[in-house]
């Protein structure tokens, strides 16, 4: 479902010129912890389940919980991923936002 929430995003990048880029503070921020909230049920029956604490086994284990990270992590992987053209990927501080804070041309 999240995937779909997020094709209207994923049509207007794909139209746009410049370079696909990916916006890692969101990946590593919202991502992973949707990523854990979505797996760590199937993670627990893992050699690595003996990591989980079982009070995260049981808020997620039911559905809703994990319905909605799941919900989240689609929509994640697509909106994290844009096209930015040399324009706008140019570092602050440069042309035009110099010349208006510091009053020189």
């Amino acid at each position: 479902m999240g995937v779909c929430f997020a094709l209207p995003n994923l049509l207007d990048n794909l139209q746009r010129p410049g370079k696909w880029r990916i916006d890692w503070v969101i990946l590593f921020s919202v991502g992973l912890p949707a990523l854990y909230a979505t797996t760590a049920p199937l993670l627990y029956f893992t050699p690595l389940g003996y990591l989980i604490p079982r009070t995260v086994i049981l808020t997620l284990s039911q559905a809703t919980p994990r319905a909605i990270c799941g919900v989240a992590l689609g929509y994640i992987m697509v909106t994290l991923l844009e096209k930015k053209n040399s324009a706008e990927s140019m570092p602050k501080g440069t042309d035009a936002e110099s010349k208006y804070w510091t009053g020189k041309e």
